[in-house]
């Protein structure tokens, strides 16, 4: 898993189907299948930590660690520019690091938002 440190974590399986499966522990409303959900422990390193090169386009579909994942590739993004898609899921928004902190820190980094398609919005790299 991508995050913005190495470390290891937790993360609710979803025994349905694995896309909903999270880090992120949300409120029971939302996700009740949270409450008897399986565990694993996972590891988590920074996408920085690879030194990948000649990146073009990057798909972030992390159920609300959003923050997490661009933090760790910040220098990644610097040196690539790759246009970047990420799901945010409205009722499943991080307590702390909403999508609206995803947005400044990729504004901080030189992206804009351009376009949304249903719960994907692509960001580019300003000029």
């Amino acid at each position: 898993a991508l995050g913005n440190e190495n470390k290891q974590e937790e993360m609710y399986i979803m025994d349905r189907r694995t896309g909903g499966s999270s880090i992120v522990k949300h409120p029971l409303r939302w996700r009740k299948w949270q409450k008897d959900a399986g565990k694993r422990t996972i590891d988590i390193r920074r996408l920085d930590n690879y030194g990948l090169t000649n990146i073009d386009f990057i798909k972030i579909d992390v159920e609300s660690y959003e923050y997490f994942v661009i933090d760790g590739a910040r220098e990644t993004l610097k040196s690539n520019s790759p246009v970047i898609m990420i799901e945010y899921l409205d009722k499943f928004q991080h307590a702390e690091y909403p999508p609206s902190k995803t947005d400044k820190l990729l504004n901080d980094l030189g992206y804009k938002k351009v376009k949304r398609f249903t719960d994907d919005y692509i960001y580019i790299k300003e000029s």
